[in-house]
This record gives C-alpha cells, structure tokens and sequence, in this order.
C-alpha cells in the first residue's frame, strides 16, 4: 500500500468480546502489511478487554494501532470514534471477523479522491459460510450514479444492499452515524439504523461499485446479524416507523430538493411495510409467485448494471479458485478463515503468524 495511506485513510474495527476473531484480523493485517491508521474501537467486558489491549501492544511493532474503549452500544461508540478519534479525510469499516483487500480499499479511495460527487465507493462483497461446507458466493452490489437523490434512494430500498463497509468521506460517515444515534435505537429495531447508515450514504452522494474482490465476511452463528432480530421491540413497531420516516423524509427533503410530504410519501411508498414489523411481506414472500418475480427482477437488473454501467456480471456463487480471488491477500483470507474458522486463541497464535 501507498506509504502515505495512513495520512489519507482510517481502518476502523469495532470489537465487542471477541479477542479471538480480532487476533486473527491482525494477524492478516500484518502479513499483507496494512498502511492505513488503524482505530479499534471496544466495548468488551473485562477479560476480553484485557486480551484486546494486550494483544495491540504485541502487533503495535507491525501495525498503525490506536486503542479505545468506548462503554457503549454499536451505534454510540462508533460515532463517538469518528466525532473524536478519526481525522484523516477517508475512512472504512471492517467487522473483527472479516476481512478487506488492502488493493480494492486503496482503488475505492483513488476513485473518491477524482470523484467528489461520489460518497462512497466498493467492490464485490463475498460472503465464506464456513458452517455450510464452505460455499462461497457474491453479496449483490451496484453502482448508483444518477444526479436525483431520490431516484438513487428509491433505487437502493427496491434492490437493496448494505453500504457499511465501503470507502467513505469521513464528514460524510461521521454526519450519518450521529443522525442515526440521535434517531434509532438497534436494541428495539435493528433494521431502521442499517437502513438510515445506507440511505443516507445514497441521499448525501453518489455510489461507486468497482470490479474486483473487496471484502470477504464470515457467515457463522456469532454474526451479530443472525441473532439480533429486526424488530425486537415490536409492540411499538407504527411509533419505531414513524420516527425513521420523519429523520428520513427529513434527509432526503434536504438532499433534494422535495418538499417534506413529498419525502415523506416517497419514504412511504418504499419503506412502509414496515410499518407493521414487515409482517405482511414475510407472509408474501412465502408464497412461489412473489419468489418468481423477484428473482427475475433480480437478475435483470444485474443484466442491465453490467451492460449500461459497471461492466461487470456478478455471478452469485463464486469458487475460491476463480481467477478473481487470485491476489496473495484474497488467499490469505480465504485461509485464514477456513483453518481458524472462530478466531485465533492466543495459544495458536504462533503457527499463525
């Protein structure tokens, strides 16, 4: 990597309880020889954070490391971090148990940096289901380049996917967590804050999607998103939609120029099943027409992104043999989460390094 990244980029990892999955990011970190700042930011008990501040003193010879504890929920310390502790113009996020290609991180950068109409830019996300024989496919990903905020938004909410992890301008992320904190509550609805961090990533700015292996993330029983239910809270599911329509039509008035009813019916038409929990849409979504339809919706549209924009047909399961997963960091990665697939214990440590 460039040898003046750690002045333009800061690789942000939360952690919470899990030394064993962060060790192994560190120790991918330092073999493909990272040089962005890093910023870890933990909200772990005791024991683990014991173990996360002795294991940043070990890899602090190899690595960019500044350490943090933040006693906080995710939403909270991570937009304290970026309000306080990052300060280089571009930043990205990366999960303790995923991974990122320093190379498509470092394109994604260079292409914000001539490309300042842009938020935010990625590559292809690849999910590793190491409790499911391994399969490997590609997470759907897009570019979104039209000039109208709300052509961009409703073009996300119909083919959705999540922009967490990508390239951003730091402003940029740091606005959007504190409008999400001050505005959502993951504890009673985790799906209104994961829809708020995107959207307002699409109704700030353009959306790049680079060709290329970007990240690889590990789908296992400990992701937080396969425990954590959408709507917890769901009792009061109308007052939790009613408060992300506001805070969005809000945004998205702003960003385009729409009145705010106009916002508010366009955030409805969109996103108002939710108003009930999306219980409705489960039950449709069951049913074999609805599964048809989307599937082929699907597909044309990958269809038409790879035709008249990005150029790249996305096939949705990928071989860890493709050509495209080559490079010595995608390998790495590939490794590293196949032999240590719950992290690395302290104890094995050395025949991973």
């Amino acid at each position: 990597m460039s040898d003046n990244l750690h002045d333009r980029l800061t690789l942000v990892i939360p952690t919470h309880n899990r030394p064993a999955f962060l060790r192994r990011l560190f120790v991918y970190l330092a073999q493909v020889r990272d040089g962005s700042q890093i910023q870890i930011v933990d909200s772990s008990a005791p024991q683990a954070r014991a173990q996360n501040e002795d294991m940043v003193r070990e890899f602090s010879s190899k690595l960019r490391i500044r350490y943090r504890h933040i006693d906080a929920g995710m939403i909270s310390k991570c937009r304290t971090i970026m309000e306080e502790d990052v300060t280089t113009p571009f930043c990205v996020f990366c999960a303790d148990d995923d991974f990122l290609m320093p190379d498509a991180v470092l394109g994604s950068l260079e292409f914000l940096e001539r490309s300042p109409d842009y938020s935010c830019a990625q590559g292809i996300m690849v999910s590793l289901c190491t409790g499911k024989d391994n399969k490997c496919y590609a997470l759907p990903c897009y570019s979104l380049k039209n000039d109208s905020a709300v052509r961009r938004f409703r073009r996300l909410a119909g083919n959705w996917y999540s922009t967490f992890y990508s390239v951003y301008r730091t402003p940029l992320l740091t606005r959007a967590w504190q409008v999400t904190d001050e505005n959502s509550d993951d504890r009673r609805a985790r799906i209104f804050p994961e829809i708020l961090l995107s959207q307002l990533s699409v109704t700030q700015g353009k959306v790049k999607y680079l060709p290329g292996i970007y990240n690889l993330r590990e789908e296992h029983t400990l992701n937080e998103s396969a425990v954590t239910p959408e709507i917890a809270d769901e009792e009061h599911c109308v007052e939790l939609y009613n408060q992300f329509r506001e805070v969005m039509a809000s945004e998205l008035a702003e960003s385009s120029g729409a009145t705010l009813d106009h916002a508010r019916a366009i955030v409805d038409s969109c996103y108002g099943y939710l108003r009930d929990g999306g219980a409705k849409r489960s039950r449709k979504k069951r049913t074999a027409k609805f599964k048809i339809r989307r599937e082929i919706v699907r597909h044309f549209r990958r269809l038409m992104d790879a035709l008249r924009g990005d150029r790249v047909l996305q096939r949705r399961r990928i071989s860890m043999s493709d050509s495209a997963c080559s490079s010595e960091a995608c390998q790495l990665a590939f490794e590293l989460m196949l032999k240590y697939p719950h992290g690395i214990e302290r104890e094995s440590a050395a025949k991973a390094a």
